[in-house]
């Protein structure tokens, strides 16, 4: 599965993202992490316009190992060459080592580590890295 958006749709999908979740998650899960939400949106910094971002991409387990999500990369980046977009980005959890090892093997570069410490005290959040690959 991959869920990618560019300047405009990611500005517009942050509007409607709240909805998204309380149809998902019903409205007392999305209150309790309302405010977790809140701030990691905060930090996250704005794709530059000529970026195509990848909002999710995940693999089902019995299908990793396999190139499905390099698959998924190299469509993402035939679709951001045809809209004649410099680049692609990404949030990965910091955590996350198999899914950096796979951007990275990809060409995508960290290009800064978000972090805060209310989160990580809280929620035991080890922050992101917003990982880019110019095209």
């Amino acid at each position: 599965m991959v869920h990618v958006v560019d300047f405009e749709e990611k500005k517009s999908g942050n509007r409607t993202l709240g909805g998204s979740l309380v149809r998902h998650m019903g409205w007392v899960a999305f209150l309790v992490r309302a405010p977790r939400f809140l701030t990691l949106d905060r930090l996250i910094p704005e794709i530059g316009n000529d970026a195509y971002y990848i909002q999710h991409l995940a693999t089902l387990e019995r299908f990793r190992g396999q190139g499905v999500g390099r698959g998924l990369l190299e469509f993402c980046e035939t679709v951001a060459a045809g809209r004649q977009l410099g680049s692609l980005a990404l949030d990965v959890e910091s955590g996350n080592a198999a899914a950096i090892r796979v951007y990275r093997s990809f060409g995508f570069k960290v290009d800064r580590k978000i972090e805060s410490r209310g989160l990580r005290r809280k929620y035991d959040f080890k922050g992101l890295y917003r990982m880019i690959k110019e095209i």
